[in-house]
């Protein structure tokens, strides 16, 4: 995350509360997040069992970085949903993972971008043709970035059990939801954005993003820091939150 990125993002009233795809501040305002922590929150913020399944790993001391079933949990898992990569690393930071594939541009496929470094992204097939995945798992940004490769990986990391146990509810929770992926998400189209799935882009960036930033926070939406990041929908959402979207974005001044 770039400078300019975090200084957006400390534009929020510091939240009381998150709950499924929102957050609450001071006084209980209500926001939509459709930035989600670029996916590490794609289920939404407390999903079922997540929270009660790492309470208990900090029960049994598990942020000691030490060897422990989690990772064999983590391998298992992975091997069996992304056989094309049969080569796994689990780095405890994203500066880990740039060393290692010396790659600062990877494909974003909610950008409808192809590459040999591919983002995998909850809700998008992924290519089987790129030689490394970097998958954003829904972890809550607790687990480890998990690198998946054609080729052997020469580094290894220790994650704490809490990080690989988080690894592995995240995917496992995804690998539930591909299964049923049952919303409709037509109803957010406009004709200031493009959709893939449960992703929006605009077809045109907004000018001045910082100002459209605090625009669509003060009309209730939280989006990405940064305009070329994409929009993560929410898997539920009310009728009348699409339509305070839909009204916001046409009262911006897109030439401004």
């Amino acid at each position: 995350m770039t400078g300019d990125e975090a200084r957006l993002l400390d534009l929020l009233a510091p939240y009381r509360r998150a709950r499924d795809f929102h957050l609450y501040g001071p006084g209980n305002p209500r926001l939509l997040d459709l930035w989600r922590m670029n996916g590490r929150a794609f289920l939404g913020y407390r999903p079922a069992n997540f929270t009660l399944g790492l309470k208990n790993i900090l029960a049994q001391g598990g942020l000691v970085p030490l060897p422990s079933p989690w990772k064999l949990r983590l391998d298992k898992l992975l091997k069996s949903q992304y056989p094309q990569w049969p080569h796994r690393s689990f780095f405890p930071h994203v500066q880990d993972l740039m060393k290692t594939t010396g790659k600062e541009r990877w494909a974003d496929p909610a950008l409808a971008q192809e590459g040999t470094h591919f983002l995998g992204r909850p809700g998008i097939a992924v290519p089987q043709t790129c030689d490394f995945l970097w998958l954003i798992n829904s972890d809550g940004g607790l687990g480890p970035e998990i690198l998946l490769s054609k080729k052997p990986l020469p580094v290894y990391y220790q994650n704490s059990p809490l990080s690989l146990a988080a690894g592995v509810f995240g995917l496992t929770l995804l690998a539930a939801w591909e299964k049923l992926k049952k919303s409709d998400f037509s109803p957010w189209d406009s004709s200031k954005t493009s959709r893939i799935g449960p992703y929006l882009t605009w077809v045109n960036p907004p000018e001045n993003y910082p100002n459209f930033f605090q625009f669509m926070l003060n009309r209730g939406f939280i989006i990405p820091p940064a305009s070329n990041l994409p929009l993560i929908l929410p898997l539920q959402w009310s009728e009348g939150e699409v339509k305070s979207f839909q009204k916001a974005i046409k009262e911006w001044s897109w030439n401004s």
